[in-house]
Protein backbone atom coordinates (compact mmCIF):
# COMPACT_ATOMS: atom_id res chain seq x y z
CA UNK A 1 0.00 0.00 0.00
CA UNK A 2 2.99 2.26 -0.41
CA UNK A 3 1.20 4.26 -3.11
CA UNK A 4 -1.34 5.63 -0.60
CA UNK A 5 0.27 5.43 2.82
CA UNK A 6 1.77 8.77 3.70
CA UNK A 7 -0.34 10.66 1.16
CA UNK A 8 -2.36 13.64 2.32
CA UNK A 9 -5.67 11.82 1.68
CA UNK A 10 -4.56 8.76 3.64
CA UNK A 11 -3.30 10.80 6.59
CA UNK A 12 -6.50 12.87 6.60
CA UNK A 13 -8.69 9.75 6.67
CA UNK A 14 -6.59 8.28 9.49
CA UNK A 15 -6.79 11.53 11.47
CA UNK A 16 -10.54 11.90 10.98
CA UNK A 17 -11.10 8.24 11.90
CA UNK A 18 -9.08 8.70 15.09
CA UNK A 19 -11.08 11.84 15.88
CA UNK A 20 -14.32 9.91 15.32
CA UNK A 21 -13.18 7.24 17.77
CA UNK A 22 -12.25 9.88 20.35
CA UNK A 23 -15.64 11.54 19.92
CA UNK A 24 -17.17 8.20 20.95
CA UNK A 25 -14.82 8.05 23.96
CA UNK A 26 -12.96 5.17 22.32
CA UNK A 27 -9.23 4.93 21.82
CA UNK A 28 -7.03 3.16 19.27
CA UNK A 29 -3.35 3.22 18.46
CA UNK A 30 -2.64 5.36 15.36
CA UNK A 31 -0.65 2.50 13.84
CA UNK A 32 -3.66 0.17 14.21
CA UNK A 33 -5.98 2.73 12.63
CA UNK A 34 -3.66 3.10 9.65
CA UNK A 35 -3.23 -0.67 9.31
CA UNK A 36 -6.99 -1.24 9.13
CA UNK A 37 -7.47 1.61 6.66
CA UNK A 38 -4.65 0.40 4.41
CA UNK A 39 -5.96 -3.17 4.30
CA UNK A 40 -9.55 -2.03 3.74
CA UNK A 41 -8.53 0.22 0.85
CA UNK A 42 -6.46 -2.55 -0.74
CA UNK A 43 -9.31 -5.08 -0.45
CA UNK A 44 -11.99 -2.78 -1.83
CA UNK A 45 -9.81 -1.46 -4.67
CA UNK A 46 -8.97 -5.01 -5.78
CA UNK A 47 -12.60 -6.14 -5.74
CA UNK A 48 -13.99 -3.06 -7.53
CA UNK A 49 -11.06 -2.83 -9.96
CA UNK A 50 -10.49 0.82 -9.11
CA UNK A 51 -7.38 2.61 -7.91
CA UNK A 52 -6.57 2.74 -4.19
CA UNK A 53 -6.39 6.53 -4.47
CA UNK A 54 -9.99 6.66 -5.74
CA UNK A 55 -11.08 4.17 -3.07
CA UNK A 56 -9.77 6.49 -0.35
CA UNK A 57 -12.31 9.09 -1.44
CA UNK A 58 -15.16 6.57 -1.06
CA UNK A 59 -14.53 5.62 2.56
CA UNK A 60 -16.05 7.67 5.36
CA UNK A 61 -14.23 8.07 8.71
CA UNK A 62 -17.39 6.97 10.57
CA UNK A 63 -17.34 3.65 8.70
CA UNK A 64 -13.70 3.01 9.53
CA UNK A 65 -14.44 3.90 13.16
CA UNK A 66 -17.32 1.40 13.13
CA UNK A 67 -15.01 -1.32 11.79
CA UNK A 68 -12.29 -0.65 14.37
CA UNK A 69 -14.78 -0.41 17.25
CA UNK A 70 -16.54 -3.63 16.29
CA UNK A 71 -13.23 -5.48 15.89
CA UNK A 72 -12.32 -4.39 19.42
CA UNK A 73 -15.73 -5.35 20.80
CA UNK A 74 -16.60 -1.74 21.68
CA UNK A 75 -20.19 -0.58 22.00
CA UNK A 76 -21.04 2.52 20.02
CA UNK A 77 -23.63 4.28 17.94
CA UNK A 78 -22.81 6.31 14.88
CA UNK A 79 -25.53 8.38 13.17
CA UNK A 80 -25.53 7.83 9.44
CA UNK A 81 -23.40 4.69 9.57
CA UNK A 82 -24.57 1.10 9.16
CA UNK A 83 -27.15 0.33 11.79
CA UNK A 84 -27.37 -3.14 13.36
CA UNK A 85 -30.50 -5.18 12.75
CA UNK A 86 -31.48 -6.84 16.02
CA UNK A 87 -28.70 -7.65 18.49
CA UNK A 88 -25.70 -5.47 17.69
CA UNK A 89 -23.44 -8.15 19.12
CA UNK A 90 -24.86 -11.05 17.12
CA UNK A 91 -22.32 -12.53 14.74
CA UNK A 92 -22.04 -15.56 12.48
CA UNK A 93 -19.06 -17.85 11.94
CA UNK A 94 -18.87 -18.74 8.26
CA UNK A 95 -16.25 -20.51 6.11
CA UNK A 96 -13.71 -18.03 4.77
CA UNK A 97 -14.39 -19.01 1.15
CA UNK A 98 -18.09 -18.21 1.60
CA UNK A 99 -17.25 -14.57 2.33
CA UNK A 100 -15.85 -14.46 -1.21
CA UNK A 101 -19.38 -14.86 -2.56
CA UNK A 102 -20.54 -11.84 -0.59
CA UNK A 103 -17.53 -9.75 -1.61
CA UNK A 104 -17.96 -10.56 -5.30
CA UNK A 105 -21.71 -9.91 -5.16
CA UNK A 106 -21.24 -6.54 -3.45
CA UNK A 107 -18.59 -5.64 -6.00
CA UNK A 108 -21.04 -6.52 -8.79
CA UNK A 109 -23.74 -4.38 -7.15
CA UNK A 110 -21.26 -1.51 -6.80
CA UNK A 111 -20.29 -1.77 -10.47
CA UNK A 112 -23.93 -1.72 -11.56
CA UNK A 113 -24.76 1.23 -9.30
CA UNK A 114 -21.62 3.14 -10.29
CA UNK A 115 -22.33 2.65 -13.99
CA UNK A 116 -25.87 3.91 -13.47
CA UNK A 117 -24.89 6.92 -11.32
CA UNK A 118 -26.39 5.67 -8.04
CA UNK A 119 -23.70 7.07 -5.75
CA UNK A 120 -25.57 6.18 -2.55
CA UNK A 121 -25.59 2.44 -3.28
CA UNK A 122 -21.93 2.59 -4.26
CA UNK A 123 -21.15 4.08 -0.85
CA UNK A 124 -23.25 1.51 1.02
CA UNK A 125 -21.63 -1.36 -0.90
CA UNK A 126 -18.16 0.03 -0.14
CA UNK A 127 -19.09 0.33 3.55
CA UNK A 128 -20.17 -3.33 3.61
CA UNK A 129 -17.05 -4.43 1.75
CA UNK A 130 -14.98 -2.58 4.33
CA UNK A 131 -16.70 -4.36 7.22
CA UNK A 132 -16.38 -7.79 5.62
CA UNK A 133 -12.74 -7.10 4.78
CA UNK A 134 -12.05 -6.11 8.38
CA UNK A 135 -13.68 -9.33 9.60
CA UNK A 136 -11.43 -11.33 7.26
CA UNK A 137 -8.23 -9.88 8.71
CA UNK A 138 -9.30 -10.19 12.34
CA UNK A 139 -7.98 -13.80 12.45
CA UNK A 140 -6.24 -14.38 9.10
CA UNK A 141 -5.14 -17.95 9.93
CA UNK A 142 -8.63 -19.23 10.74
CA UNK A 143 -10.68 -21.19 8.20
CA UNK A 144 -13.77 -19.31 9.41
CA UNK A 145 -14.63 -15.61 9.58
CA UNK A 146 -16.77 -13.97 12.26
CA UNK A 147 -19.12 -11.57 10.47
CA UNK A 148 -21.66 -9.33 12.26
CA UNK A 149 -25.18 -10.52 11.42
CA UNK A 150 -26.37 -6.99 10.63
CA UNK A 151 -23.69 -6.72 7.92
CA UNK A 152 -25.06 -9.84 6.25
CA UNK A 153 -28.63 -8.56 6.59
CA UNK A 154 -27.70 -5.22 5.01
CA UNK A 155 -25.76 -7.04 2.29
CA UNK A 156 -28.91 -8.99 1.39
CA UNK A 157 -30.91 -5.76 1.17
CA UNK A 158 -28.37 -4.10 -1.09
CA UNK A 159 -28.13 -7.12 -3.38
CA UNK A 160 -31.92 -7.44 -3.59
CA UNK A 161 -32.22 -3.74 -4.42
CA UNK A 162 -29.57 -3.98 -7.12
CA UNK A 163 -31.27 -7.07 -8.58
CA UNK A 164 -34.65 -5.31 -8.70
CA UNK A 165 -33.11 -2.31 -10.45
CA UNK A 166 -31.61 -4.59 -13.10
CA UNK A 167 -34.78 -6.67 -13.46
CA UNK A 168 -36.93 -3.58 -14.08
CA UNK A 169 -34.45 -2.16 -16.60
CA UNK A 170 -33.57 0.83 -14.41
CA UNK A 171 -29.96 -0.38 -14.39
CA UNK A 172 -27.92 -2.08 -17.06
CA UNK A 173 -24.37 -3.26 -17.36
CA UNK A 174 -24.00 -1.40 -20.65
CA UNK A 175 -26.08 1.57 -21.78
CA UNK A 176 -24.52 2.01 -25.23
CA UNK A 177 -27.82 1.16 -26.91
CA UNK A 178 -26.39 -1.47 -29.28
CA UNK A 179 -27.93 -4.95 -29.33
CA UNK A 180 -25.10 -7.21 -28.22
CA UNK A 181 -26.87 -9.51 -25.81
CA UNK A 182 -26.76 -7.15 -22.85
CA UNK A 183 -30.34 -8.00 -21.83
CA UNK A 184 -29.39 -11.66 -21.38
CA UNK A 185 -26.26 -10.69 -19.43
CA UNK A 186 -28.29 -8.40 -17.18
CA UNK A 187 -30.80 -11.17 -16.56
CA UNK A 188 -27.98 -13.49 -15.50
CA UNK A 189 -26.54 -10.75 -13.31
CA UNK A 190 -29.86 -10.21 -11.56
CA UNK A 191 -30.24 -13.94 -10.88
CA UNK A 192 -26.73 -14.03 -9.43
CA UNK A 193 -27.47 -11.06 -7.18
CA UNK A 194 -30.70 -12.67 -5.97
CA UNK A 195 -28.90 -15.93 -5.22
CA UNK A 196 -26.21 -14.21 -3.16
CA UNK A 197 -28.83 -12.10 -1.37
CA UNK A 198 -30.60 -15.32 -0.38
CA UNK A 199 -27.30 -16.75 0.86
CA UNK A 200 -26.61 -13.63 2.94
CA UNK A 201 -30.06 -13.85 4.57
CA UNK A 202 -29.57 -17.54 5.29
CA UNK A 203 -26.21 -16.84 6.93
CA UNK A 204 -27.64 -13.95 8.99
CA UNK A 205 -30.43 -16.21 10.26
CA UNK A 206 -27.81 -18.45 11.88
CA UNK A 207 -26.91 -15.75 14.39
CA UNK A 208 -27.91 -16.56 17.99
CA UNK A 209 -31.17 -14.93 19.05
Amino acid sequence: MGEIEGTAAFEELAARTTAELLARSLGAEPSDVKRVIAHSVKTIAAQLLISPVHTLRCIEPSVMADVIAEAAGMQHASPGALQPSGDAGASVSIPRWVTGHQVMALAQAAKYSSGNQDVHIVQVAVDLLTEIGAACIDDPDSAHVIVPAHVLTETARVLDYAASQVETGAWTGCSCGDDHGQAALDAEGALSLRSDASLARQLASQAPV
